[in-house]
């Protein structure tokens, strides 16, 4: 079972490579057209000009994927795919340092805003131990005598 939001992403790809030229086209098996045509969203709206540059287009991150897949696998010499590797490889390094300082278990324990001092001791004087006094032995047989003159 697809998800939805791959078989939207499939329309975007399919609507991206109808403004390839025909050359081009032909190198994507049309095996890869047809499965991407059979688990499309016919419903999803996908709106592509070729006047704007691929980048500013707004595309969901999976169609992008696909595309660079593509790219990837059809268009590019064995010079072009290393130097893509690279890239990727590099973006993907990046992304990890920023996870680790993000996540750093070091520092996540760390209290980065550190409490006013003054509220703390006004919190700490609401939760301050209730003094309870206990009645005086003699004051109790005093009470119990006064309850059982009551009766």
């Amino acid at each position: 079972m697809i998800s939805q939001k791959y078989k939207n992403a499939y329309k975007e790809v399919l609507e991206i490579i109808k403004y390839l030229p025909e050359n081009e086209l032909s190198r994507i098996p049309k095996s890869k057209i047809e499965y991407l045509q059979r688990n499309q969203n016919p419903n999803h709206i996908f709106n592509f000009d070729s006047s704007v540059a691929l980048e500013e287009q707004n595309i969901s991150r999976e169609a992008n994927a696909i595309i660079l897949n593509l790219i990837n696998n059809y268009f590019l010499n064995e010079e072009k795919r290393r130097k893509l590797a690279a890239i990727l490889e590099n973006n993907e390094n990046k992304y990890q340092e920023k996870q680790r300082e993000i996540y750093n278990p070091d520092n996540l324990f760390k209290n980065k805003n550190k409490p006013n001092i003054n509220k703390t001791a006004k919190i700490q004087e609401n939760l301050s131990l209730v003094k309870y006094e206990e009645d005086k032995w003699y004051k109790k047989i005093f009470n119990i005598i006064k309850r059982i003159v009551k009766r």
